[in-house]
């Protein structure tokens, strides 16, 4: 039973470094004064920021919250004695999150390279299909979140 709980704690590990290497080699581009210089007010740098900082902060609270739950809720599973966060719908939480964050952010990179600026209502109607495409990348990662939702109710 452990063994599972460290699995599905390590995917999320191997997914931050991977979100956490996409932002990084972003970090690189932007390192470029010239690159810097036109990408400074766009999508490109949100993306850049959104994969290093904010997902790298989610995916490792999934992963703490999964590889100690056990230690965290201790006295709810020690009753049940089944362990909700190695069940098949935890790993479904891992791969739609995954798909999620990909389709929402990535998009933003092709923005930013075609210089989009960030702060503005209304954009050019070439863009849409990225913007569309993001936001269904977001509704995603929100399913994402109700999935793990389920999976912790399972716990009680």
């Amino acid at each position: 039973m452990l063994l599972q709980i460290r699995t599905s704690a390590v995917f999320f590990i191997l997914i931050f470094l991977l979100m956490f290497t996409i932002g990084g080699s972003s970090g690189i581009i932007l390192s470029n004064g010239i690159v810097d210089i036109a990408l400074h007010d766009t999508y490109y740098v949100v993306t850049h920021f959104h994969f290093v900082l904010s997902l790298g902060t989610v995916i490792a609270l999934f992963s703490g919250l999964i590889f100690f739950h056990d230690q965290l809720l201790h006295s709810q599973i020690s009753s049940s004695g089944i362990a909700a966060f190695t069940s098949c719908i935890s790993r479904y939480h891992l791969v739609v999150m995954f798909v999620g964050i990909i389709l929402t952010f990535t998009p933003l990179h092709f923005l930013g390279f075609n210089v989009m600026p960030r702060r503005i209502p209304d954009f050019p109607d070439y863009l849409n299909s990225w913007h569309y495409m993001s936001s269904i990348g977001s509704g995603v990662t929100l399913i994402s979140f109700f999935i793990f939702l389920r999976s912790s109710q399972d716990i009680k």
